[in-house]
C-alpha cells in the first residue's frame, strides 16, 4: 500500500489515531497494511492492554486487527517480564543473557544500561531464547467455555447498576484477565473498580473505550493472593432498553493465564450471561364491596421486580371477612406484601359487619303478685348472633339478684325460672349475661316486682260434732291465722243449714276470741234433733274464708208403758216434767198404756221447758209405766196406783234420770 498516505496522531494520551488514505488508485487485497513500533517502558511484571477500538474500511467496520503469528487479534495483553535486550539490538538473544551475567558484578556499569541486569532478567532472557516463554502473548490463547448460566434482569432507560465479578474457586492469584461483551447501543460499561474486592491492592488496567466490550487486567508484582471472592465491580448504564433485549456476556476470564471458574455474581449466584430486558409493567387492581378502605386503592401500574404493600382497614362496626388475591382466599388478613412482582394481581376485599351478640327478645320488667305460680321464661331467642352465617352457641349466666328472699332466679336448659318466695312482696333486680365464642358478651338488667296480695284468714278444720238432743257444745277450738292482718281484727260469724235446730245467731252460736285461739259455743234448740251443717266465716275486712263441719244431734226416745184401770179416761191429757236432772235432755219418750179392754201406744211431746205432755191416755184400772231412751237399750218399768195418774207421771223424771 505504498501508494497510500498515512496520517497518524501519536500525541493522544493512552491512544493513537491512524488514517490510511489512497492518493491514487485503490487496491483490492488483504494482509498487513501498517506497522506500529512500541517501546516498553514499564517495570517488569507490569501489564497493559493493547486493543484495536475500532477498525473501519471505507467508513464500514471491517475485520482485522493486530497480526501476531498467523492470526489477527483485536486485543493484545502486554506483559513485561524480567527479560532484557541489554545490548539494544531489538531482539532477545544469547548475547543479552551473557552480557547480563557479565555485568552483574560491575555496579558502576549498571547505571549506564537500558535495563537493570539481574539474575531474574538473565534467567528470563535464557527462557525466552530457549522458546520456553514469550514476552508478548495474545490475551487468551484458548476459547472460554460459556456454561450459559443466565441471569434475567429487567431494567429501564437511565438505570445504573453495578455487578460484582467473582472467582468461585480458591486459588493462587498473580494476575486476572477478563473480557466482557455487550451491545453498546443498549448498555454501556461506565466504570470498573477493584475497591472492596479481594484484589483491591493489585494493579489494575482496563479499557472501556472499545465498542461493545470491556477489558480488564489485574496483576501484582508483589506476593500472590490465595482465595476466592469478588475481584472487581463493573458499573453499567442502560441507554435504550426499549429497542430490544440484550446480553452482557463473560467471553474471556483467566487467572494466571489459565481459565478459572467465575463470572457475574447476582443474588449469591454466579452467571456467565446477564440477560437484560425492558422492565415489564404490571397492574395491581384493588377493590372491595365497600365498608372499608384499601391502600393503595384502584388500579396501580408498577414495574416488575418491585415490591408493594397493601393495607386493608374496615369501617367502624365492620370487619375484614375475606381477602381474595387472584381469586384465592387468604382469609381476614389486614395487609399483604408483594415482593419481586412478576405478574398482574387482583385484590378484592370483602368487608362485613362484625358479628354481634344482641338481646333480641328482652325480658324488660315483670310485675306479678305474691301468690302467682313460678314464672318460666324461654331464653332460646333472648339473645342472637347477628351478621354471621355461622351457628354460634349462646350461654346465659345470672350475674346478680338483688333480692333472693323475694324471688329465686334459676337457669335450666335455656329457661329462666323465677321462683316466688311464699308470702313475700317487693322488687328484685336481676342481671342476666349472654356469651358466645364470636362476640362480646351482652347484659340485660330487669326488675321483677311482686305485688302484695291480701290473704284471707285461715281457719283450722273442725271435726264432726255429735251430741244428744237437749245437749250443748260448750267449747270448739278454732285456730285463726292471717299473715296480713292481726287476728284480733278478724270478724267471725256462722251460717246454719238448719236454723230451726241451730239458729245462726246468739245465744245459739257464740264466739269467744283470744288471739289466734278462738272458742265456739253451740247451743241447739230444744227439743230438736238431726244433722246440721254449720259454716264458720272469718274476715279481715277485705277477704274472707270459711270452713264447714257437721253437728249431729241425736234424738233420744223413751217408751212409757202403762196399764190403766177401769177408772182411766180415754183421751185424757197427762202433763208431766220428764226432763232429766243431769242436763241431758230427753227429746222424746214413748208412753205405752194398757187397759183391760184396750192397749194403745202414744207419744209424748216436750215443750221448751222440757215438760212432756201425754194425750189420749186409755182408761185403765191399773197404770203401769215403762220408760227408756229411744237410742238406748236400758229401760225402766214401774207400776203405779190406779187412780193417781198424775203422781205416777211426775215420778217418771227421777226414774229416767236413774235410767240414764
Amino acid at each position: 500500500m505504498s501508494m497510500y498516505k498515512i496520517s497518524s496522531n501519536l500525541t493522544m494520551i493512552n491512544q493513537l489515531d491512524i488514517q490510511i488514505i489512497a492518493d491514487g488508485l485503490t487496491v483490492s487485497n488483504q494482509g498487513a497494511i501498517a506497522y506500529i513500533d512500541f517501546e516498553i517502558i514499564g517495570m517488569p511484571l507490569s501489564k497493559t492492554i493493547l486493543s484495536l477500538d475500532f477498525f473501519n474500511c471505507n467508513e464500514i467496520t471491517d475485520s482485522g486487527g493486530f497480526g501476531y503469528g498467523n492470526s489477527s487479534y483485536d486485543t493484545l495483553i502486554i506483559s513485561i517480564d524480567h527479560s532484557c535486550d541489554i545490548i539494544n539490538d531489538q531482539k532477545i538473544g544469547l548475547d543479552d543473557a551473557l552480557f547480563i551475567l557479565d555485568v552483574l558484578p560491575n555496579n558502576n556499569l549498571k547505571n549506564e544500561l537500558i535495563c537493570q541486569p539481574s539474575l531474574n532478567s538473565a534467567i528470563r532472557t535464557l527462557q525466552i531464547i530457549s522458546g520456553f516463554m514469550f514476552n508478548i502473548e495474545k490475551k487468551i490463547p484458548q476459547k472460554r467455555i460459556v456454561n450459559k448460566k443466565i441471569a434475567d434482569i429487567s431494567k429501564k432507560e437511565g438505570d445504573i447498576f453495578t455487578v460484582p465479578v467473582i472467582i468461585d474457586q480458591a486459588t493462587y492469584i498473580d494476575s486476572v484477565t477478563m473480557k466482557i461483551s455487550f451491545d453498546e447501543s443498549v448498555v454501556d460499561a461506565k466504570s470498573i473498580t477493584t475497591a472492596g474486592g479481594i484484589l483491591e491492592h493489585f494493579d489494575c488496567q482496563y479499557n472501556l473505550a472499545k465498542d461493545n466490550s470491556a477489558i480488564l487486567i489485574i496483576y501484582t508484582d508483589q506476593h500472590t493472593y490465595f482465595g476466592s471472592g469478588s475481584i472487581a465491580f463493573i458499573t453499567f448504564e442502560i441507554k435504550d432498553i426499549k429497542k430490544s433485549d440484550t446480553d452482557i456476556i463473560f467471553t474471556e476470564f483467566t487467572c494466571n493465564e489459565k481459565m478459572i471458574q467465575g463470572g457475574f455474581q447476582i443474588d449469591n449466584n454466579t452467571y456467565d450471561i446477564i440477560h437484560l430486558r425492558p422492565i415489564q409493567s404490571y397492574t395491581i387492581t384493588a377493590s372491595s364491596n365497600g365498608y372499608g378502605t384499601i391502600t393503595p386503592n384502584g388500579i396501580v401500574h408498577i414495574d416488575e421486580s418491585s415490591d408493594m404493600n397493601l393495607f386493608f382497614e374496615p369501617n367502624d362496626r365492620f370487619q375484614i371477612k375475606d381477602v381474595l388475591i387472584n381469586g384465592q382466599s387468604f382469609g381476614n388478613i389486614s395487609s399483604y406484601s408483594l415482593t419481586n412482582i412478576q405478574q398482574n394481581y387482583d385484590f378484592f376485599v370483602r368487608f362485613s359487619l362484625i358479628p354481634q351478640l344482641l338481646v333480641t327478645s328482652p325480658i324488660h320488667h315483670i310485675q306479678t303478685h305474691e301468690d302467682a305460680d313460678d314464672l318460666i321464661l324461654d331464653l332460646s331467642k333472648w339473645a342472637q348472633v347477628v351478621y354471621s352465617n355461622e351457628t354460634h352457641a349462646i350461654t346465659q349466666t345470672i350475674i346478680s339478684n338483688s333480692n333472693p328472699d323475694i324471688v329465686q332466679a334459676i337457669l335450666d336448659q335455656q329457661k329462666l325460672i323465677l321462683h316466688l318466695q311464699p308470702e313475700q312482696s317487693g322488687a328484685a333486680h336481676i342481671q342476666l349475661m349472654g356469651e358466645s365464642d364470636c362476640c362480646a358478651p351482652v347484659f340485660e338488667d330487669f326488675t321483677i316486682t311482686v305485688m302484695p296480695v291480701n290473704d284471707p284468714p285461715k281457719i283450722s278444720s273442725v271435726p264432726t260434732q255429735t251430741i244428744n238432743e237437749g245437749q250443748s257444745i260448750e267449747s270448739i277450738s278454732l285456730t285463726i291465722t292471717d299473715i296480713d292482718s292481726p287476728t284480733d281484727n278478724i270478724r267471725l260469724w256462722a251460717t246454719s243449714s238448719n236454723p230451726e235446730v241451730i239458729p245462726a245467731q246468739m245465744p245459739n252460736i257464740v264466739f269467744n276470741q283470744s288471739e289466734m285461739n278462738h272458742q265456739m259455743i253451740i247451743t241447739p234448740v230444744y227439743p230438736g234433733y238431726g244433722d246440721v251443717t254449720l259454716t264458720v266465716f272469718a274476715s279481715d275486712g277485705q277477704d274472707q274464708s270459711s270452713i264447714s263441719f257437721l253437728v249431729s244431734i241425736r234424738h233420744v226416745e223413751y217408751t212409757i208403758r202403762a196399764i190403766v184401770g177401769q177408772n182411766g179416761k180415754i183421751g185424757r191429757s197427762i202433763r208431766g216434767n220428764v226432763s232429766d236432772n243431769d242436763g241431758i235432755p230427753i227429746s222424746e219418750c214413748l208412753l205405752s198404756l194398757w187397759g183391760k179392754k184396750l192397749e194403745q201406744t202414744i207419744y209424748a211431746t216436750t215443750d221448751s221447758n222440757g215438760d212432756y205432755t201425754f194425750s189420749h191416755l186409755p182408761t185403765a184400772n191399773l197404770l203401769a209405766i215403762t220408760a227408756w231412751p229411744s237410742s238406748g237399750s236400758n229401760y225402766l218399768k214401774k207400776d203405779y196406783c190406779e187412780t193417781d195418774k198424775d203422781f205416777c207421771l211426775s215420778t217418771i223424771d227421777n226414774d229416767i234420770d236413774n235410767l240414764n
